[in-house]
C-alpha cells in the first residue's frame, strides 16, 4: 500500500490546488493511497515507524528536501521505497533523482524504478546529503593521513550525495561530474567560500579545495570552544565528531533522468 506523508506547509490553502492535481493524478495512475500529514504533534520519525507496522509498501513524502532527508534516514536499513513528490521548484532532491515538480513527479513513482544509496554517518547518527561546518574553527583528518586546517576560508562541506557546491540550489549548467554519488564508496569534502547576496549584489562562489576520504575526524581547533555540524540542512551535533560511510542503505525511488 502506498502512503502519502505531506509536509506541515501543505496545510497553507495556496497549497490546495497543487495538492487536489497531485491526489487526482495517482488516482488516475492507480497509486493513490493513504495520506498522513505532519504538524507540531506528528514528526516524520514517530510516522514511519507506525507506518512500517501497518505494513506499508511504499512511503512518499510530499514536500520539501530537509524532510525527505529525515525520511530517509527513519528508513535506514529498511527495504521500504521512498518516493519523493518535490513541490518547491528549487529542490536539489529532484534534480538529483530525475523528478519532475509537483503531479508530474507522479508518473517516476508509478514507474517505480530503485535505486540503493549508502547513506553517511556521523558518529551514532546516519546522513543522507551533507554535512556543513564554520573552516577556521575545525581541523578535519582523512584516513589518518593528512589534516585539512584553514584560517582563510569560511566553509566545509563533507558530501555524501549532492552538488559538489555550497549553493542550496541548481545551476542550469551543473553536469554529472560536479555531484558526489553516495554509490562510490566514498565521501567528498569541499572548502571554500559561499557566495554571499546582499540586495541586487552578488560575490560568486569560490571553491578552493575537493577532497575525498573514507573516514573523517573532526576536532575543534580551540579546546574549550564546541563547534556546531549541521546535518543535512537542518538538524545540528557538536564536536568531536567521526564520519564515515554507514553500513545502512535506504532504496528510492527515482527517475530515468537521474544524475546520480
Amino acid at each position: 500500500m502506498f502512503f502519502y506523508i505531506y509536509d506541515s506547509f501543505l496545510s497553507d490553502k495556496k497549497y490546495e490546488k497543487i495538492l487536489n492535481k497531485i491526489e487526482t493524478r495517482l488516482v488516475n495512475l492507480g497509486i493513490a493511497g493513504r495520506i498522513v500529514r505532519l504538524s507540531i504533534l506528528k514528526n516524520i520519525e514517530e510516522i514511519i515507524k507506525d507506518l512500517e507496522e501497518k505494513d506499508a509498501t511504499n512511503i512518499i513524502i510530499v514536500g520539501e528536501d530537509k524532510t525527505f532527508f529525515k525520511a530517509a534516514k527513519s528508513l535506514a536499513g529498511r527495504r521500504i521505497p521512498l518516493g519523493f513528490i518535490p513541490i518547491k521548484n528549487n529542490s536539489n532532491v529532484a534534480r538529483l533523482l530525475g523528478l519532475p515538480i509537483n503531479e508530474l513527479s507522479c508518473d517516476v513513482i508509478s514507474g517505480r524504478l530503485i535505486e540503493t544509496v549508502s547513506l553517511g554517518k556521523i558518529n551514532e547518527k546516519n546522513f543522507l546529503s551533507f554535512l556543513e561546518m564554520p573552516a577556521e574553527e575545525v581541523i578535519v583528518t582523512c584516513d589518518h593521513q593528512y589534516l585539512i586546517k584553514t584560517n582563510k576560508l569560511k566553509k566545509i562541506r563533507i558530501l555524501n550525495l549532492g552538488l559538489l557546491n555550497f549553493d542550496d540550489f541548481f545551476r542550469e549548467n551543473e553536469t554529472k561530474k560536479l555531484v558526489a554519488n553516495s554509490k562510490d564508496d566514498r565521501l567528498e569534502i569541499i572548502v571554500g567560500n559561499p557566495a554571499k547576496r546582499f540586495l541586487f549584489l552578488k560575490t560568486e562562489e569560490i571553491l578552493d579545495s575537493l577532497f575525498c576520504a573514507k573516514e573523517i575526524e573532526i576536532i575543534n581547533k580551540k579546546r574549550n570552544k564546541k563547534i556546531p555540524i549541521i546535518i543535512d540542512g537542518g538538524e545540528i551535533i557538536e564536536t568531536p565528531v567521526r564520519v564515515s560511510l554507514s553500513t545502512k542503505k535506504v532504496r528510492l525511488i527515482v527517475g530515468r533522468d537521474r544524475i546520480i
